[in-house]
């Protein structure tokens, strides 16, 4: 925590006020990333784009059914045209399976009687994790018919480039 707090100091002294939300959504390039919180999977990194230009959701696994209201916000806040998923390998979904959370908890005293069922995005297979939830988002009550929806891998441990696995393409205006 202190880190934390020594490093805001350093940022503070020089932080400069973003636009204001209102004046951000309409400039961004029309693309929402949801991806990994895992802190090596930096979107702006392996994307090399710059603070802003993109919606960025992160979660544990860049799994949508957990934040599908986000999604389904940014998308009616914006002119996002593309949401684009990217899992990734070595991500602690791959290591980490629903059993092994589960244990973990109890271990901790934690959680309750939903539980011992709950899914907690576990990635299996990295592929069809990607497949499952190009599928499950455009399924979604939430999502535009006209959005395209984009599923990649990005390969972490060895080239650090996005690997299409999967699309969604959404309904196009007829003319």
């Amino acid at each position: 925590m202190d880190n934390l707090l020594k490093g805001n100091e350093t940022y503070s002294k020089d932080h400069v006020a973003p636009p204001l939300l209102r004046d951000l959504l309409p400039t961004l390039k029309g693309a929402l990333i949801v991806t990994c919180m895992d802190p090596r999977v930096i979107p702006e990194h392996f994307g090399n784009f710059g603070r802003g230009e993109y919606g960025v959701v992160r979660n544990a696994g860049g799994r949508v059914a957990q934040i599908t209201r986000e999604i389904a916000f940014v998308c009616g806040a914006s002119k996002t045209k593309d949401v684009i998923i990217i899992h990734h390998d070595d991500c602690g979904m791959s290591n980490f399976h629903n059993d092994a959370l589960r244990k973990a908890l109890a271990a901790k005293g934690l959680g309750d009687a939903g539980t011992a069922t709950m899914d907690f995005g576990e990635i299996l297979d990295l592929d069809e994790s990607i497949r499952y939830d190009v599928a499950e988002l455009r399924k979604s009550p939430y999502m535009a018919n006209n959005v395209n929806i984009h599923g990649y891998a990005l390969d972490l441990m060895t080239t650090g480039k996005l690997r299409e696995v999967a699309t969604s393409l959404g309904e196009q205006p007829k003319d």
